[in-house]
């Protein structure tokens, strides 16, 4: 019976713990304790689309350094403290105007589910394993079967042939239906600056390429911070794209950040 809860799950890639932003945080003194921080702060604001703040009335309270350190009992201030700055400069936050740190890509880092659709779920693959198995005649499999293999032993030769045959009729019908679609028209973030629009474009397209896509909240956030990063001077605004592509950076960051961006984090580790 359904409850009306809801589950959340964080969903990392199998080379999140060997990607270079963590290999460096774990390269770090307290590097273990940054990325167990990082993902508790994923699942701190859950309920806020990604941002570190909690509503209290119809007004939205960041949160800060104590209140983190509250909640986050197994760390201490100076290392929450430390690891704030590390996440800003890596790009795994960003701070908004008002003040609430935002987890980038937040969209894309956590999953959820209601317990009815759960149950609704595993109803449907229980049916389309069974009517698989009724219509092949597959005897003798265990009702925990989740994933039917065309090299599970309980299914014959001709059984393997039949099922072969339909995944490549299958993958004619999909690339038929590819072909006909429509190609897809460039994106317009910039209409009255072509050169501008350009370099936003390549900013998207850079992020899809490391394996970091921005969801359009993601783009809208970018655009805001990249007005109040260039102060509405488009040229300024071009050059910060044009770092950030070049650098594989997550994020965007003003030009005055550059000397501190090359050396990287030595000031934190002084801290």
């Amino acid at each position: 019976m359904a409850t009306g809860k809801k589950y959340y799950w964080i969903k990392l890639k199998k080379d999140f713990m060997t990607s270079d932003t963590v290999d460096f945080l774990m390269g770090q003194k307290n590097g273990a304790q940054y990325v167990v921080l990082y993902q508790m702060l994923c699942l701190m604001c859950i309920n806020t689309n990604g941002e570190l703040a909690r509503q209290i009335g119809e007004v939205m309270i960041p949160f800060d350094v104590d209140k983190i350190h509250r909640d986050c009992k197994y760390f201490s201030r100076d290392t929450i403290t430390i690891a704030l700055g590390l996440f800003k400069k890596l790009g795994l936050i960003y701070e908004q105007e008002s003040g609430s740190l935002i987890i980038s890509d937040f969209e894309n880092l956590i999953g959820s589910e209601t317990d009815y659709a759960r149950q609704k779920r595993i109803q449907r693959k229980g049916g389309q394993n069974q009517r698989y198995l009724e219509d092949n005649n597959v005897d003798n499999v265990s009702e925990n079967v989740s994933d039917l293999s065309i090299q599970s032993k309980s299914i014959d030769k001709e059984t393997r042939e039949r099922y072969k045959s339909l995944e490549k009729d299958t993958e004619k019908d999909e690339e038929k239906e590819g072909a006909k679609a429509p190609k897809k028209k460039s994106a317009i973030y910039y209409p009255n600056d072509e050169k501008l629009n350009q370099a936003f474009i390549d900013f998207v397209d850079m992020r899809k390429k490391i394996k970091k896509p921005m969801t359009e909240r993601a783009i809208d956030l970018a655009m805001n911070n990249l007005q109040k990063l260039s102060n509405g001077d488009n040229e300024i605004a071009i050059q910060i794209l044009e770092r950030s592509v070049m650098n594989s950076w997550l994020g965007l960051f003003p030009l005055s950040d550059s000397k501190s961006r090359n050396n990287t984090f030595d000031e934190w580790r002084d801290a």
